[in-house]
């Protein structure tokens, strides 16, 4: 009787595997890499708008509490 290919997979070692293979220990190392640097660049770029938004809707209630300027009264 022959092994099916799934019973051939189960019977070999993954770590084994994975660590005889060098092309694919580095590219498994560069795939966790880029995803863990990915979520990081994200969430300091939603940090970054949602900064400048909450920065822009403060300004704009500065500039609704202050005095309307005359530029005839006033020199540039």
């Amino acid at each position: 009787m022959s092994m099916i290919p799934l019973d051939l997979a189960q019977a070999a070692d993954p770590l084994e595997e994975f660590l005889s293979d060098p092309i694919l220990t580095v590219a498994c190392v560069m795939l966790i890499v880029v995803a863990f640097g990915w979520v990081v660049i994200s969430r300091l770029i939603v940090r970054n708008l949602r900064k400048a938004a909450l920065a822009g809707r403060r300004s704009r209630r500065v500039e609704a509490m202050r005095p309307e300027r005359d530029i005839w009264s006033m020199p540039p």
